[in-house]
């Protein structure tokens, strides 16, 4: 049975740290699908990197712009 981990880490890491935490991941081909929720200010970056995993997004708000504090456009 195919079983999702995700890792939601907010604020919690700045990016050196991410880098490391990244590098202690098992991320050999198995049945799981990883999923990282970085900050967004992260996602180009971790996106870039081309690594077997899924990345996932916090506080997306459907609309083009807006007042949404917080948000980051799905659409942009």
């Amino acid at each position: 049975m195919k079983k999702y981990i995700v890792a939601n880490l907010k604020m919690n890491k700045n990016f050196d740290q991410f880098e490391n935490y990244l590098e202690n991941l098992n991320l050999q081909k198995n049945n799981n699908e990883i999923i990282i929720c970085p900050s967004n200010i992260f996602l180009e970056k971790i996106y870039k990197r081309d690594l077997p995993i899924s990345i996932g997004a916090q506080d997306v708000d459907h609309r083009v712009e807006g007042a949404a504090t917080g948000s980051t456009s799905a659409l942009k």
